[in-house]
């Protein structure tokens, strides 16, 4: 019992000292009056081999993904974002049926300002999931979806990590 007190009281004192000293978690979520991690900046979803439903889904949880790390207002930058989304089955069943993938998301981009189009960054990140299709559809779609789900989610966070890095001077 006094171990868990223990244990409390030093977390307690903690995030206490964490808040006092200003931290703030680069994926927090932004309360008003919170600078956010990013600035305003004009996303372009241009050339993509990201096709289909499953494509248009891992664009658009990109876009949310960033979009809810940036700061409103007048965009002072422009991200050129193009994408590639393919799957690549990597497990076959004994009746020769691929029963795992690989869901890979491949971004590139390209960050300027939007007053003279200089570029400040151009580069690309790329995030693999791996999942299970079972025999039926539903559950296939259904792991489909969670894979897609889970693969722009971490390109989401690779890409505020770089820009934050890539606005750091600016």
């Amino acid at each position: 019992m006094k171990q868990i007190l223990l244990t409390a009281a030093i977390c307690a004192m903690t995030a206490t000292a964490l808040t006092g000293c200003g931290f703030t978690p680069l994926h927090a979520a932004q309360a008003s009056g919170v600078r956010a991690p990013l600035p305003a900046i004009n996303l372009n979803f241009g050339e993509t081999k990201a096709t289909g439903a499953t494509g248009k889904k891992a664009e658009f949880l990109i876009r949310q993904g960033l979009t809810d790390r940036m700061a409103t207002g007048t965009a002072a930058y422009n991200l050129d974002i193009a994408t590639t989304l393919r799957r690549e089955a990597v497990g076959l069943r004994g009746d020769d049926v691929a029963a795992r993938y690989d869901m890979r998301l491949a971004v590139r981009y390209v960050l300027r300002r939007a007053d003279t189009g200089d570029v400040i960054e151009r580069s690309s990140v790329s995030a693999v999931s791996t999942f299970n299709s079972p025999s039926d559809p539903y559950g296939t779609t259904a792991a489909t979806d969670d894979a897609t789900q889970r693969v722009a989610n971490d390109i989401s966070d690779r890409l505020v990590l770089r820009l934050a890095k890539a606005l750091r001077g600016q």
